[in-house]
């Protein structure tokens, strides 16, 4: 009995919520990254890294799918909690970004 709760007090432990900030980040990274798909070929997004096919937003998702769906997208592998996660594809994203810049400028003439 005593091993049980101890279980279970320890499971309660490493629950990972998602909280509001994290909410509001992810629906701004997701939608950021699913314009993507909008603005490159299908070259461009292979060079950078990112494979479109993961992320699916013609349906509403969880936040923790979107999540899981950008991980997917950026070649990410899963660790540490939601917070945690979203700064790593927030850092990816980031890099990404200046890929971007560098390999496909934009041409104002």
């Amino acid at each position: 009995m005593r091993c049980l709760i101890l279980l279970l007090i320890l499971s309660g432990c490493t629950v990972d919520s998602i909280n509001k900030e994290t909410t509001l980040r992810a629906d701004i990274l997701y939608g950021h990254t699913a314009l993507m798909d909008n603005y490159a070929t299908q070259e461009q997004l292979l060079e950078i890294g990112m494979d479109m096919s993961k992320i699916n937003d013609s349906n509403p998702v969880s936040t923790a799918e979107k999540i899981r769906q950008m991980e997917e997208s950026f070649g990410i592998t899963p660790s540490g909690t939601y917070a945690n996660r979203i700064i790593v594809l927030e850092e990816k994203m980031t890099r990404i970004m200046l890929l971007w810049e560098k390999n496909f400028p934009i041409n104002n003439n």
